[in-house]
């Protein structure tokens, strides 16, 4: 497993979901969906060299995505949860995932995204990290321009704004 967090990340500001523990969350899911990516050419040698196929433990990653994102939509932006695009950023994605009512949330994720942009054009931070005021207030400007690339570059992939 790949960890988004190691146990000396408790001993430094951070925000509360970067605390290490052993279980997995929705980081260490976007880890894993990325190894199935980065796996997907050489598919041949991983099922030649693993006792299960590479089809199998992309399904598992997708079952575990889908179980682990926020759905209700009415909640979205009130708190860090995982939303369909933090794991959805590719419309290419959407060729390849089962779940039921994906497309609805995907479209509703692509809505909320274009109408949370702030008065000066950006995502506000829907966290807070509860502790270390001095670091957090420098992590919150980082992460707006994180969101702002991130989301940005989302909305183009799936054509909701056009490249300059």
């Amino acid at each position: 497993m790949w960890a988004s967090s190691v146990p000396s990340n408790n001993d430094y500001p951070h925000a509360p979901w970067w605390q290490w523990s052993e279980e997995m969350d929705h980081h260490e899911l976007n880890n894993f969906k990325s190894a199935v990516d980065i796996l997907k050419p050489n598919t041949q040698t991983f099922n030649n060299q693993m006792p299960y196929s590479l089809e199998s433990m992309t399904k598992k990653v997708w079952k575990l995505i889908e179980n682990s994102m926020d759905r209700d939509y009415e909640n979205w932006g009130k708190d860090y949860t995982p939303l369909p695009l933090d794991f959805i950023d590719d419309p290419e994605y959407m060729k390849n995932i089962q779940f039921a009512g994906i497309e609805d949330l995907v479209e509703k994720n692509l809505t909320f995204y274009a109408a949370s942009l702030n008065n000066e054009g950006v995502w506000d931070i829907t966290w807070d990290w509860g502790q270390y005021p001095e670091a957090f207030a420098i992590g919150n400007r980082i992460w707006k321009g994180i969101l702002i690339v991130n989301r940005c570059n989302i909305l183009q992939k799936f054509k909701r704004i056009s490249t300059v």
